[in-house]
C-alpha cells in the first residue's frame, strides 16, 4: 500500500492530480489482471470475465458473510 500512495504523490507532483488518478486507473486495471491471473495458477481456481469461478457460485449469504469480514 505505501508503494502505491508513494507512487501515487510522486505521479501526482509531475503531472497534477487528475492525470495521476488516470495513470492510477489504467495501472491498477493491468495490475489486477496480472494478480488475479497468478493466484488463479496458484491457486487452482478458474476466472470467469476477471472473477474467481468459486465466488460466483457462493451462495448469497456465504457471500454476504465474505464481504462483511474482508471489509471490517
Amino acid at each position: 500500500m505505501m508503494h502505491h500512495a508513494m507512487w501515487f504523490a510522486e505521479v501526482q507532483q509531475h503531472l497534477g492530480k487528475e492525470k495521476a488518478f488516470q495513470a492510477l486507473n489504467e495501472v491498477y486495471k493491468i495490475s489486477y489482471d496480472v494478480q488475479i491471473k497468478r493466484l488463479s495458477k496458484t491457486l487452482g481456481f478458474e476466472l470467469k470475465d476477471g472473477i474467481p469461478a468459486p465466488l460466483l457460485d457462493l451462495p448469497e449469504e456465504k457471500l454476504n458473510n465474505l464481504r462483511e469480514n474482508v471489509c471490517c
